[in-house]
């Protein structure tokens, strides 16, 4: 499989429903992507130069064909009592399904914790892993553990807890709506200079003090700051209205961002830019969906104990009451849900 192909297998994967469990792993130091099927395994490796080599199981329809041919050749090769090899000379266990190997201590996850066994190697906990570079150099999509440790270590921690104090006051100054576009990245789009710059953004936020955003209103809210916005400043600022709402109240505001909606077309869940409410309602089909709520609740389990976590909560800059509600919180969740999105969408970084 060229490399053109092979980049692609990680976006077809998560846009399949229902979903298969996909785990990066390492077997006997080769990278594979180790995917389990309703009824069979299949594993994947990738080869130098980026491309892939095609599944020895699959039940997958699109390569089913050399699946079944792949399977023939093992199944002789089994038949005659000759020794399995993984192509390039390493043993490998009887038929390639996943417990066996496991057993046999022949694969290891590459997410830390990830179901490692007494036979399987410990990876370091860190959010840029070597494992998860392909060959080709471009990264793989990170695991909802990485996209947790990212979000408190390089968001949350450093600049949102403080922007969202900012704009939880009785009323959200100049000052907050100028740092919070500067360190989101969206202060081009204003023209002029200094913090009054932002005045009409400022005000229609301070309409909103009283409102309770729900998935309901959550659309024509972000339309009514668009047109608003758009009045004041000639632009349509989604990005930023959107970035504003959810400092006001996080959770159930869908930031819309470029690398997100990368995931979300990488997913096959959205075509094309189109307006707020396609984006929102395929960002909520994206989160509501059992397999994202299942990697949220596991990251969101491990982050607890993480290397990150207890570094901070060790440095006496963080109380841990306020660490455990920022745990149990929807908005750990939803931009845990935003980070994997950029992720999914072939992002090197998450959100500027």
């Amino acid at each position: 499989m060229k490399q053109s192909e092979a980049i692609r297998i990680p976006s077809l994967l998560a846009a399949r429903w229902p979903a298969p469990v996909v785990e990066e792993a390492v077997i006997d130091g080769i990278r594979m992507l180790v995917i389990l099927g309703s009824e069979v395994d299949t594993v994947i490796e990738y080869i130098r130069g980026g491309g892939a080599k095609m599944p020895q199981l699959s039940s997958y329809d699109e390569v089913a064909e050399d699946a079944a041919r792949a399977d023939v050749l093992l199944a002789k090769q089994r038949a005659s009592g000759r020794r399995n090899t993984t192509g390039e000379g390493v043993d490998w266990p009887f038929d390639w399904k996943l417990a066996r190997a496991k057993a046999a201590g022949k694969i290891w996850y590459a997410a830390p914790g990830s179901g490692r066994g007494p036979h399987q190697k410990p990876a370091a906990i860190s959010p840029l892993r070597p494992e998860e570079v392909r060959r080709d150099g471009a990264p793989s999509a990170r695991s909802w553990r990485d996209c947790a440790d990212y979000y408190l270590r390089g968001l949350w921690f450093p600049q949102d807890r403080q922007l969202i104090a900012k704009f939880s006051g009785a009323i959200i100054s100049c000052d907050a709506v100028d740092e919070l576009c500067r360190t989101y990245q969206v202060h081009r789009n204003f023209e002029g200079c200094g913090a009054q710059r932002y005045q009409a953004f400022a005000n229609f936020l301070n309409t909103l003090r009283l409102t309770r955003i729900t998935r309901d209103n959550l659309v024509l809210i972000v339309n009514q700051g668009i047109i608003a916005l758009g009045e004041a400043y000639g632009k349509n600022l989604i990005s930023a209205v959107t970035k504003a709402l959810w400092m006001i109240q996080q959770h159930p505001v869908a930031i819309y961002d470029r690398k997100a909606r990368n995931g979300l077309s990488a997913c096959g869940l959205l075509s094309g830019e189109g307006d707020y409410r396609i984006y929102c309602d395929s960002w909520f089909v994206f989160y509501d969906r059992p397999d994202t709520q299942s990697g949220i609740d596991d990251a969101v389990s491990w982050l607890s104990g993480s290397r990150c976590a207890q570094e901070i909560l060790g440095s006496g800059k963080l109380q841990i009451s306020e660490f455990e509600q920022f745990t149990k919180s929807e908005m750990l969740r939803n931009r845990i849900a935003d980070m994997r999105l950029a992720s999914l969408g072939g992002a090197q970084d998450f959100f500027g």
